[in-house]
């Protein structure tokens, strides 16, 4: 089995700037893992564990097919957590423009994916960039202050790929590699 997801990977110049934001964030004190700024990318979807043969078909199928559409600008800027402020499991820093256009993107992986079996996503979908997991879900004194849509603008960049990722979980935390990419047109 191969744990799969499907990503856009952002370029260094911004993850460079999130680094910058962790650091100031983590002086805060929060109780934080954060992930590593090399690992920072967009999941337009979680495929999670899947046979080695399914591997190769969703490759086949999807990423050595016609590209997934037409090259697109995003910008990632705005800060958040998921579920809620009250009791914040994740942080993460938002795309404040591009944002329909990963959504139709995501919506025809979606799509394809499916004729493979493999299940639509059921929640709905909210690009972001996973900065951290708070090591406790519960109420944080100052998160306010380091939750806006302008405390963070990390830049913007041209999405030119969509790559399909392996993940390998190790105590020292997650280790991807590329295991196919599909460049997109225009």
């Amino acid at each position: 089995m191969i744990r799969t997801f499907i990503a856009i990977e952002i370029p260094s110049d911004i993850k460079e700037e999130i680094a910058r934001f962790q650091k100031e964030t983590a002086s805060a004190g929060f109780q934080v893992r954060w992930v590593k700024p090399q690992n920072i990318h967009v999941t337009l979807k979680f495929i999670g564990e899947i046979p080695e043969t399914l591997v190769h078909q969703v490759i086949k199928d999807v990423f050595e097919g016609p590209s997934l559409g037409e090259k697109f600008q995003i910008t990632i800027g705005g800060t958040g957590v998921f579920p809620n402020i009250r009791k914040p499991r994740i942080l993460w820093v938002g795309i404040t423009s591009g944002e329909n256009e990963i959504t139709q993107l995501t919506n025809r992986l979606e799509e394809q994916l499916a004729l493979l079996n493999i299940p639509k996503e059921k929640r709905p979908f909210h690009p972001h960039l996973t900065l951290g997991r708070f090591k406790k879900s519960h109420r944080i004194n100052n998160l306010e202050n380091f939750i806006s849509s302008d405390i963070l603008c990390a830049g913007s960049f041209t999405v030119d790929a969509v790559k399909l990722m392996k993940s390998v979980l190790k105590p020292s935390g997650a280790e991807y590699s590329d295991l196919a990419v599909n460049s997109l047109s225009g």
